[in-house]
């Protein structure tokens, strides 16, 4: 009977752990991409639900690349 609970319990968890990761913009889980230029250029991606600091070459790359760690966080929390 407590495995049956426990094991309903994992299975909610992970229901619930994928609707969060869902519910942001698809753009967020795009990996970082530097693009294909040698610019050296800080700038913000969203990492495992995150925004940390990347290096965009200055031209190419993907959406998932902000200017500043703020507007990274507004768009994908």
């Amino acid at each position: 009977m407590n495995a049956k609970i426990v094991a309903l319990l994992i299975v909610v968890g992970f229901v619930g752990m994928f609707n969060v990761a869902t519910a942001a913009d698809p753009l967020c889980s795009l990996e970082p991409a530097v693009g294909l230029c040698k610019a050296s250029i800080p700038r913000f991606a969203s990492v495992g639900g995150k925004c940390q600091e990347f290096i965009y070459g200055g031209c190419g790359g993907n959406a998932n690349n902000f200017q500043t760690q703020a507007e990274c966080e507004a768009k994908c929390g």
